[in-house]
């Protein structure tokens, strides 16, 4: 049982060894460029690739991730929140807020004809300028 051990242990050893040496073995090694023409280069190379690539991966992003995130966000507070505010509001505060209007109908329509009759007399004196209505005030 313990040279089983062993070996599983040796053998899980060389086998991590061997892999990270593959993954290294295929991974590319990026160096600066020597020139400004080789830095020019790479740059229109990137932008090239970005042309390309960028708007496929934005859309896969948007419909894969973003878009079911935010339509189960929408969904949640549609069920949880919307609902039941909606349904507060026309069993509770709209008949409120109507019986209400209903009581004050008279005094809100006087208080408007009042504040009518206020504003066209107070229009023309608008367009005075300030110096005009100091003098007002210390005559």
């Amino acid at each position: 049982m313990a040279i089983f051990n062993k070996n599983i242990i040796i053998l899980a050893t060389i086998g991590m060894i061997f892999s990270f040496n593959i993954v290294q073995a295929e991974m590319k090694v990026l160096e600066a460029p020597d020139t400004i023409g080789e830095a020019g280069e790479m740059s229109k190379n990137v932008a090239e690739t970005g042309k390309k690539e960028l708007p496929g991966v934005v859309e896969s992003l948007w419909k894969d991730r973003v878009l079911p995130v935010w339509q189960g966000m929408y969904s949640w507070f549609y069920d949880n929140v919307w609902v039941k505010a909606k349904d507060w509001y026309l069993t509770e505060i709209k008949p409120r807020l109507f019986g209400e209007y209903q009581k004050r109908k008279e005094i809100i329509t006087t208080d408007y004809h009042k504040e009518k009759q206020k504003m066209k007399e107070e229009i023309p004196n608008v367009g005075k300028s300030l110096w005009e209505k100091f003098l007002e005030i210390i005559k």
